[in-house]
């Protein structure tokens, strides 16, 4: 009787079908198939025991259409870490790697806790997503990705607070003008905003104020002229703060805000961002 509905009718009503219920309508017949798995695949959220059975549909699969429909996909791996051993977490990184080379039309890619040694998962991703947030360092992988990137509006390269603290500041963080010309949020420590911010209509950036304070906040007249180099307006300053390992202090001083040759470009900011954000990553959404 529900197939006899007209399809817009049984398309809202697997759209606010609860998420548990969708695999076992998608069993139904083809019709129910053809309208759930858009819905069903449509966000995929790691870990989880029922979001790698879909990895595996995806990636066994892969005349079917279900990569096409995941448009958000975010794996955590510091939970899946503690679960498996090494031969297992190797299989598991080859699955995540030939099901990201499927995703082609993903608009959100979210890579947490990703030990860096196994960034080259990027390598095989052709998805052009506008929003990506990851923990991966700045390397060749991660470099080899972004210059890829046509579309991209939102960057996030998060920093684990006790990871991070104890290392040398990074050099500047480069890459190519052609790539992610469409950039307009970025989230990160000053050596990667002074590198991508240049020639880019950047207009909303965060920066960790904590990791970067630490050495008497050297490096912010620096940054303060990759702002004014923006091809955009700078309209929205972000600072995180967060506490400092008891052993160093943090400059309570903001630098950032100094007058000086390039100070004017600050003058376009209309909002400004000041919060402690969580423990371990800048909280951006």
């Amino acid at each position: 009787m529900v197939v006899a509905l007209p399809i817009e009718l049984v398309e809202q009503i697997v759209k606010f079908a609860d998420q548990a219920d969708l695999p076992t309508l998608s069993t139904a017949n083809r019709i129910f198939r053809c309208l759930v798995e858009p819905v069903l695949y449509r966000e995929i959220q790691l870990p989880t025991a029922p979001t790698i059975k879909a990895l595996h549909a995806i990636v066994h699969h892969p005349q079917s259409t279900r990569h096409l429909s995941v448009r958000t996909f975010t794996i955590r791996m510091s939970k899946l870490t503690w679960t498996m051993d090494a031969p297992v977490l190797r299989s598991f990184y080859r699955l995540l790697a030939d099901a990201l080379s499927l995703m082609t039309r993903l608009d959100s890619l979210s890579i947490f806790d990703l030990p860096p040694d196994e960034s080259w998962i990027l390598d095989v991703c052709r998805a052009q997503p506008l929003y990506f947030a990851t923990t991966i360092p700045p390397n060749k992988n991660l470099s080899s990705f972004l210059t890829r990137q046509r579309r991209m509006e939102t960057l996030i390269i998060a920093t684990r607070y006790a990871a991070d603290w104890y290392q040398p500041s990074a050099v500047n963080f480069t890459l190519p003008t052609s790539s992610m010309p469409n950039l307009k949020t970025l989230c990160a420590r000053g050596s990667i905003i002074r590198g991508l911010v240049p020639g880019r209509p950047v207009y909303h950036i965060s920066l960790d104020f904590t990791l970067d304070n630490k050495d008497d906040g050297n490096g912010y007249e620096e940054m303060k002229q990759s702002l004014a180099l923006s091809s955009g307006p700078m309209k929205t300053l972000g600072i995180q703060f967060r506490p400092g390992p008891r052993d160093l202090v943090v400059s309570p001083n903001l630098p950032m805000f100094v007058v000086s040759k390039a100070g004017a470009k600050l003058e376009t900011v209309t909002c400004l961002d000041i919060h402690i954000p969580t423990f371990d990553y800048f909280d951006v959404s």
